[in-house]
């Protein structure tokens, strides 16, 4: 099978590695967010849970606006996934997500999507394109 049908199909559970890294100026999150918001974001993407990475940084000097009001930043990392289609349900439930476990408004949440090609992500010592190519083969 080519890699471009594996990526087009999705049909790879390599593919199934998104990454969520949320920055904010908060100081104090739920301890849960990670586990919650990594839930919200595996339910819209069809994905498994235990594939997520999911970094939180608080306490960030950032800005929305020109000002210090409270806000998030969220990038969605994935190989597929994310795109025109998804974006949108996927900018839903993360900004009502945020708004309500943060108490954010939701003018001060933004997401940023990055659909990732697998030559630039690694897992074991090897590039998704690498592992998708050796998949490909059997």
């Amino acid at each position: 099978m080519l890699l471009s049908t594996l990526l087009r199909t999705r049909a790879s559970p390599i593919l199934r590695m998104p990454v969520l890294r949320v920055v904010t100026n908060l100081g104090d999150v739920p301890e849960t967010l990670e586990a919650q918001l990594t839930k919200v974001v595996a339910d819209i993407m069809k994905k498994p849970e235990e594939r997520f990475w999911c970094e939180v940084q608080t306490g960030a000097r950032i800005s929305q606006g020109g000002t210090k009001d409270p806000c998030v930043f969220v990038s969605v990392k994935s190989i597929g996934a994310v795109g025109k289609d998804e974006n949108p349900r996927l900018s839903q439930q993360i900004t009502d997500y945020c708004h309500n476990a943060l108490s954010v408004a939701k003018d001060k949440i933004s997401v940023q999507y990055i659909d990732m090609d697998p030559n630039t992500f690694a897992r074991g010592g090897t590039t998704i394109a690498e592992q998708l190519a050796q998949q490909s083969k059997q």
